[in-house]
């Protein structure tokens, strides 16, 4: 049995060579928020949000054009703002915080699993 492989290291190593050879991963994520316990939630694009959240990732561009008029930089600090006032207590901490718990959709997280297992075995054959 492999040791586990600490996700930063496949970011900065296997990650990078993957998309240079095969173009992006499959399933295109979308994070969403909402209220209540699970607030924060990766799906793939097109699953549809939970009830209550709202898409986090949305199109500024579409053929080199943007979609909506530039905002100034108070919109951008009002956006900043609220949510940092989203942010639980601990999550906003200086000294240890505690990241906010992300639920992942099953899809989400079969290709999650799926993806762990492959670098495993890449990790694996190259050694």
């Amino acid at each position: 049995m492999t040791a586990p492989i600490d996700e930063a290291q496949l970011v900065e190593t296997v990650l990078p060579n993957q998309l240079a050879r095969e173009g992006p991963p499959p399933g295109h994520k979308q994070g969403v928020s909402g209220p209540g316990a699970h607030r924060e939630a990766i799906g793939l694009r097109e699953e549809p949000a939970p009830e209550g959240h709202k898409p986090l990732l949305v199109p500024v561009m579409a053929g080199g054009r943007r979609t909506r008029p530039a905002q100034g930089v108070e919109a951008a600090r009002a956006r900043f703002q609220a949510d940092l006032a989203w942010l639980p207590d601990q999550a906003r901490a200086i000294h240890e915080p505690r990241p906010v718990p992300v639920q992942f959709s099953e899809r989400a997280e079969r290709l999650r699993e799926q993806g762990r297992e492959d670098v495993a075995r890449r990790v694996a054959a190259a050694q």
